[in-house]
């Protein structure tokens, strides 16, 4: 069983996102649109569009207790190897 951190700006679904636009090299310029299924980076700059999507075979994990909105901290995520 594999663990993993994912947060929207960060590391969406797990997935390292790049320091650096590959378009138009600007530092860190990535804003983060959350869409259904997917999350979605633009750069602010050069409006280049990467795209994630969630790994299938990952589950969410959900803590117990109120629902609420997703926290700045981002969700774990767990994935059966």
């Amino acid at each position: 069983m594999e663990i993993f951190w994912s947060h929207n700006g960060l590391r969406p679904f797990g997935n390292p996102c790049p320091q650096q636009c590959p378009g138009c090299y600007a530092l860190k310029p990535w804003a983060p649109k959350i869409l259904q299924d997917s999350i979605e980076h633009r750069c602010k700059n050069c409006r280049k569009v990467v795209v994630y999507r969630p790994n299938p075979k990952a589950t969410e994990i959900v803590p117990p207790g109120p629902k609420g909105v997703i926290g700045e901290r981002g969700t774990w995520w767990m994935m059966k190897l």
